[in-house]
């Protein structure tokens, strides 16, 4: 049992929302779009219902996305690729019915990955499908493969600095360009289980890795921080909620 879920109502949203829309095509006459609120309203407390009951959680906190996102400073292609998209009309009235209806948490510069990575502790769960999460420590639940697992400090240290590497197409960003997981294995590899070095130690050899991969790609040094940036997920000590500023070891967007 833990204290809290804390769970990416992004994602449950987005998955209600665009189940519950249908376009029908009246050929020359145009479309019509038909919505059903009221079951996508439910099949998000259902997914929410499913998820408590799974972790055998006390309570739940629903994990929101702002629309003024750090990384868009950091980067300018993060998440370009997204740009021009239509969003599911439902997603407006499902995050505002849900936010009436249970405990949420939303600060406009962070997402809601960032949201669920600074309230996790040794009594909370992450629940969502994103990949990404699996750079934070602790109890995880994904739904998809209805899989409850834990992360370890080393384990969410390592999946952090690999993505740096590799980067993520689909939110934008690049990595090194050419460097995949066998690659970003090679570079890393050899320093996962260095003896004796305590986390920060760690951290700090999979920084100076990464950064000697960035330069010998000839990629100056503002652009790795970039990437480092938009990379990483927050964590509990990463944000200032009076200067609504992010606090890295790199420069503060």
């Amino acid at each position: 049992m833990v204290k809290q879920v804390l769970i990416d109502a992004d994602i449950v949203t987005f998955q209600a929302a665009a189940k519950n829309e249908q376009t029908l095509s009246w050929g020359s006459d145009g479309e019509s779009l038909i919505l059903d609120p009221d079951l996508a309203l439910f099949k998000c407390r259902e997914r929410i219902a499913d998820i408590q009951r799974r972790v055998e959680a006390e309570e739940v906190l629903l994990c929101f996305s702002g629309s003024a996102n750090f990384r868009y400073q950091a980067l300018k292609t993060y998440k370009h690729n997204r740009k021009g998209k239509r969003k599911p009309k439902l997603l407006g009235h499902l995050r505002e019915q849900l936010c009436s209806l249970y405990p949420y948490a939303c600060e406009n510069r962070l997402e809601a990955d960032d949201l669920m990575g600074i309230h996790q502790t040794p009594e909370t769960c992450i629940a969502t499908i994103d990949k990404d999460l699996d750079q934070i420590a602790g109890r995880h639940y994904n739904w998809k493969d209805d899989l409850v697992y834990e992360v370890s400090k080393r384990d969410a240290l390592w999946f952090r600095w690999f993505q740096v590497l590799t980067g993520d197409s689909t939110d934008g960003y690049t990595g090194i360009p050419r460097v995949g997981p066998k690659k970003a294995e090679k570079i890393l590899g050899p320093h996962r289980d260095d003896q004796g070095l305590t986390l920060g130690e760690q951290a700090n050899t999979y920084a100076d890795v990464c950064r000697e991969a960035y330069e010998s790609k000839g990629i100056p040094e503002p652009d790795y921080h970039a990437q480092v940036a938009v990379a990483q997920i927050l964590k509990d000590g990463m944000w200032d909620p009076e200067e609504r500023q992010v606090i890295t070891e790199y420069e503060v967007y």
